[in-house]
């Protein structure tokens, strides 16, 4: 996919007003909430937001930062907030977050791993 095309699918999806695609994705993932941090593991993305599992507890309206790598790009700290969430068992969680900023190269990281899992 060319930058051209991935600029101009980014575009499109920001002006549009239906729910983000997801795909699933196992990637690893450091979690920090309040002062603590956890390794984690993203199990589905979209441009919106991500669904998370880790061994912490947290609840809607949560602000986390999560370290992300996503492939071809640099890793950044994504601060994200929890929409809602599961809870696994005696401190551990499955949640889905929103993302409330992200990089410009991780936009194009997303459109790019989901143009791949939608061929798939």
């Amino acid at each position: 996919m060319s930058t051209r095309e991935v600029d101009q699918a980014i575009s499109f999806l920001q002006k549009s007003r239906r729910a983000h695609l997801r795909f699933p994705v196992k990637l690893p993932v450091t979690v920090r909430l309040a002062g603590r941090q956890y390794d984690g593991q993203v199990q589905n993305l979209s441009l919106g937001g991500m669904f998370l599992v880790f061994p912490g507890d947290v609840g809607p309206g949560d602000r986390l930062e999560c370290d992300l790598a996503l492939p071809g790009v640099e890793p950044a700290t994504i601060p994200v907030e929890v929409r809602w969430f599961v809870p696994r068992g005696a401190g551990a969680t499955a949640c889905g977050v929103k993302f409330l900023s992200l990089p410009d190269r991780h936009l194009k990281a997303i459109v790019e791993l989901s143009s791949d899992a939608n061929l798939r």
